[in-house]
């Protein structure tokens, strides 16, 4: 049976839910997804730190609706990413910002660059959370979407260990839901756009 690494399912994922866009700096432990994302068909743009990438994610889901991805690197690089997060929430913008993470079975002992990554994202976004297994992606994955996008529009976050990003599941193991639809769109009463049409054809 086939086998796929939680970089490959991440970058699926993402696919899958209409991210074209994906923009940040490559290093421990996120290097994988990036490559993924790419040999899946999401654009990666490289850049020269995180705060541009988280900036450039959210102009993403401003200007197409669909929430463009920041990935950085464990605890600077989501501090950098930070204010792009803030930035697309405040200005109801959708993004999502990938953060990698040391081992799960390092937490609180001091692992590469170990920081508070969700709960320091917490108050800049709609939704964030750590995933805790390969298999788990699509259904965080899918969540961050629909939270970017429903309501009011805005950031979401994704924590992503090392252990996760690298560890594989049979594939039939996973479940891909369907694509996250377009929100619901509120539309004026018929009445009322006629009679704005009527004024506009009188003035």
């Amino acid at each position: 049976m086939a086998k796929l690494t939680g970089g490959a399912i991440m970058a699926r994922a993402l696919k899958d839910q209409g991210v074209e866009y994906m923009f940040g700096i490559v290093g421990f432990p996120v290097q994988p997804i990036a490559r993924e994302a790419m040999k899946a068909g999401i654009k990666f743009f490289g850049c020269r730190n995180e705060q541009a990438a988280s900036y450039a994610a959210g102009a993403v889901g401003y200007l197409t609706g669909r929430p463009g991805a920041c990935l950085v690197v464990s605890g600077p690089g989501v501090v950098h990413g930070l204010s792009g997060l803030a930035n697309a929430k405040e200005n109801c913008w959708p993004m999502i910002l990938i953060g990698g993470a040391s081992d799960v079975r390092h937490n609180g002992m001091g692992g590469f660059q170990e920081e508070r990554q969700v709960l320091i994202s917490t108050p800049f976004c709609k939704f964030a959370h750590a995933v805790e297994h390969p298999f788990r992606i699509p259904f965080y994955v899918e969540m961050a979407v629909r939270h970017s996008i429903y309501g009011r529009p805005g950031a979401t976050y994704l924590d992503m260990p090392d252990d996760i990003i690298q560890g594989e599941v049979e594939e039939e193991k996973v479940h891909f839901p369907a694509r996250c639809a377009e929100p619901p769109r509120c539309t004026a009463p018929e009445e009322n756009i006629q009679q704005a049409l009527n004024v506009l054809k009188s003035a």
